[in-house]
């Protein structure tokens, strides 16, 4: 967020259209009229607005107008996303709520505009992540959930100081993942690298008795598709189970021997994702 000149509010949060001479910072993009995507890849809405918290000059909010006929609404509706559970595309002007589906996502109290009371926060929270810890309030904001990095990340602009979250690989292995309905798929067995890029191809994941029903799997999954929740720190796939079931496996030892172009593209495509 940039300002030209400081402006007093009684309201804690503000709509950016309301706001006289502030405006987007030049780094960042303006997502407003962008459409946004639930976890499990449905279009739900656009992003009507950015809730904006003035004296930190930080957006807090997506103002969400939810798309009619999704999950049978019939009639305008707008809600309020937390900045940092959504992510932007990187290429694309799309918005993703990674960590909510759908029918959670419209289960949460509707924003009917007007001023974003604390107890309309709490509420929120507790909607969206079962999240009843009270907090004072220089230490609401204080959490994942609000992290505009998270949001920004993908399209931030560089040189700006913006914080980027590394893990060890050491770290990952070992860790469960688990489908977008929460259901357990198996784990992480390895993360094989292009070192040619320097990047992470592709995570291999051994399933278990969970939603593929197979014991002793070992599947290939792009990088760009397995997302964590921040709220858990948990790994997750939001691919369909039929998806899954049919997908490309290998022999244990194999997948550190078939690191080639064309096996990324096929793997790539298979998931519908572009290769990097």
């Amino acid at each position: 967020m940039s300002k030209d000149r400081r402006i007093d509010f009684e309201p804690h949060l503000s709509r950016l259209k309301d706001m006289d001479d502030y405006e987007v910072s030049d780094r960042d993009p303006d997502v407003r009229g962008w459409k946004v995507y639930s976890a499990e890849g449905i279009k739900f809405g656009k992003v009507e607005e950015l809730i904006v918290d003035p004296d930190e000059m930080k957006v807090r909010y997506l103002d969400i107008e939810v798309d009619e006929g999704v999950e049978g609404v019939t009639e305008e509706r707008h809600m309020l996303i937390p900045i940092g559970v959504a992510s932007i595309d990187e290429k694309d002007d799309k918005v993703f709520i990674r960590t909510v589906q759908t029918v959670s996502l419209l289960k949460s109290p509707p924003y009917k505009g007007g001023i974003i009371t604390r107890d309309y926060e709490n509420e929120l929270k507790q909607s969206y992540f079962e999240d009843k810890e009270t907090k004072e309030d220089e230490e609401f904001y204080n959490s994942e959930y609000f992290n505009e990095d998270n949001f920004y990340r993908a399209r931030r602009s560089p040189g700006t100081g913006s914080s980027i979250r590394l893990s060890p690989a050491t770290a990952i292995i070992g860790e469960k993942v688990s489908s977008g309905k929460g259901d357990y798929i198996g784990k992480i067995e390895d993360v094989v690298v292009d070192t040619n890029l320097g990047k992470i191809a592709y995570a291999v994941i051994s399933s278990g008795k969970g939603v593929l029903g197979i014991a002793d799997k070992y599947f290939a999954v792009p990088w760009e598709i397995l997302k964590t929740d921040i709220a858990s720190e948990n790994f997750y796939l939001s691919v369909s189970e039929e998806k899954l079931k049919s997908a490309p496996e290998f022999k244990k030892d194999d997948f550190h021997k078939i690191i080639d172009a064309d096996y990324i593209n096929k793997l790539y495509n298979y998931y519908g994702v572009n290769p990097y």
